[in-house]
């Protein structure tokens, strides 16, 4: 979910099943009819924990996904410069001869669109998530940058990433594997995503598991070039979700365990929004079932409190949710 310039929400999901991506915003009578956004012909590939993704600039909006076949799909990207009434053709975002690309993720800044995505190399071996831009709007895309090399391990195999933009930096987050030990990190770039040549240890907790856990972070760059990221770790055995600040220089100011004493054990998925100093919260975790929880605070990281955590949902499962802000 993202809002729109025209300050109207717009969601965005894929159906497995169609294996199809769709998009729909309110039309004043609840929401409007979905509009699949891939061609007839150019199947979805998509997981019950990372699909298509979405990013806003202005009135355009641009949505990336990748098409379905594991050795034979590729990353698009289609456009909107109506705030998501209509959409553009396809355009390829890859330039990989094989189709190892996976887990797309969009960010843009002026008119520089940036998509990050995992490759692999011929065999669908050794994963380092990589960078395409593009410098016209997403008309066209350059050929990809590698920037989880600088870390010198892979990437963790089935885990999407995050990546953020503003004038100063480019920032991508992902799960790492090192020798089964599955942190999070951060890749930095001060070119406009050209190169990488720096990097940041978000997460020290040791996780070590010997499958990928298919969990990812979420990031966001707030209006005064502080950055917030969340994740999820395992500490004493017990699913945790952390929050961190980094100041304007990317030193950690601030590490928050949003699970201690909030109810929602074994926690997943976590999703953040961030407006002027309002923050919101959003985890799936064990209650009745897999619920949704949420926290929020009016100002800032340093207000959010794990006693004032609310279980959003009822009876039945709900899980993996998104939240933005106004």
């Amino acid at each position: 979910i993202e809002i729109a310039n025209d300050n109207e929400p717009l969601i965005l999901w894929t159906n497995q099943t169609e294996k199809s991506v769709l998009v729909t915003k309110p039309n004043g009578a609840g929401f409007g009819t979905p509009v699949q956004l891939n061609p007839a012909g150019l199947q979805v590939q998509s997981y019950n924990w990372s699909g298509a993704d979405l990013a806003t600039w202005e009135d355009n909006v641009y949505v990336v996904f990748r098409s379905h076949g594991y050795e034979t799909g590729h990353i698009y990207l289609v456009k909107s410069i109506d705030n998501g009434e209509t959409f553009s053709d396809t355009v390829r975002v890859d330039h990989l001869a094989t189709g190892f690309g996976q887990y797309p993720d969009v960010a843009v800044y002026n008119d520089t669109v940036y998509v990050t995505f995992m490759d692999h190399d011929a065999g669908g071996s050794n994963p380092q998530y990589v960078v395409a831009r593009s410098v016209d709007g997403g008309a066209t895309f350059q050929p990809e940058v590698v920037a989880g090399a600088i870390l010198g391990d892979e990437a963790c195999e089935c885990c999407q990433p995050e990546i953020v933009v503003n004038d100063q930096y480019m920032i991508v987050f992902l799960r790492n594997n090192e020798n089964d030990i599955r942190d999070i990190k951060a890749v930095i770039s001060y070119d406009r995503g050209a190169t990488f040549s720096n990097w940041f240890s978000v997460d020290d907790h040791q996780w070590y598991i010997n499958g990928c856990p298919s969990t990812g972070p979420d990031s966001r760059i707030t209006e005064d070039n502080r950055v917030l990221t969340t994740y999820k770790t395992y500490e004493n055995n017990v699913g945790q979700v952390y929050l961190n600040e980094y100041d304007i220089d990317l030193d950690l100011s601030l590490s928050m365990n949003l699970i201690s004493s909030s109810g929602s054990p074994n926690s997943n998925y976590p999703q953040l929004a961030y407006s002027n100093g309002n923050l919101g919260m959003a985890w799936e975790g064990l209650g009745q079932g897999s619920d949704v929880f949420f926290m929020g605070s009016n100002t800032g990281i340093s207000g959010l409190d794990t006693v004032n955590t609310m279980n959003l949902t009822g009876a039945g499962t709900q899980s993996k949710p998104d939240i933005v802000k106004t």
